[in-house]
């Protein structure tokens, strides 16, 4: 191994570290092989002196999820807020709006499909039950047609259950990805 690939999987090992810490690390690195080449070593000696590469690297500070420093609003900043105030907030409340109204428009489109599914279904069940009615009753020469009926109403009530629960699936996805973003620009990171 050279000494820039040695530097570059070291700089891949401790990317996650403050830039200061970084650099001395490089730093104190870079010297150590430098002073064994100096000594009569060759780089790959030096390199292989300085140990197993997993040991070496496990010496490191592990990656730390330190929360970074909240920022501030300066003073004319919170005075263009409360300026802007009266165009912000109508703005604001008028996009919230139209938000909720699209919300409400596309699951009444899954509900009216729900629906229309619930029909068929229902109508289906009822026509085979009044095929049936009918020839316990004597009256047998509907029988066979509202049967049929009975059943072509039932099977288009199975196949329009596929695409609602691909419309309904698909629009909760929209509906996450929507709530998302609304929260990702309220509150960024």
């Amino acid at each position: 191994m050279t000494k820039n690939e040695f530097i570059r999987m070291l700089k891949g090992r401790i990317s996650h570290l403050p830039k200061a810490e970084r650099r001395k690390i490089l730093q104190y690195y870079t010297e150590m092989i430098s002073e064994r080449m100096d000594d009569g070593m060759s780089e790959q000696e030096a390199i292989a002196a300085l140990g197993d590469m997993d040991e070496l690297f496990g010496d490191l500070p592990a990656p730390s999820k330190a929360p970074k420093p909240k920022s501030r609003l300066r003073g004319w900043q919170i005075a263009m807020l409360i300026v802007g105030a009266p165009v912000w907030v109508p703005l604001m409340i008028a996009m919230l709006s139209l938000l909720l109204a699209f919300y409400i428009v596309i699951w009444s489109l899954v509900i009216s499909f729900y629906a229309v599914f619930a029909a068929l279904a229902v109508s289906g069940l009822a026509v085979i039950y009044t095929g049936i009615a009918s020839i316990l009753s004597g009256d047998s020469q509907y029988f066979f047609s509202l049967m049929g009926a009975g059943f072509a109403l039932s099977g288009f009530a199975l196949l329009w259950l596929i695409p609602c629960n691909l419309f309904a699936k698909a629009m909760a996805k929209v509906t996450a990805a929507t709530a998302k973003g609304v929260f990702r620009f309220f509150f960024r990171r």
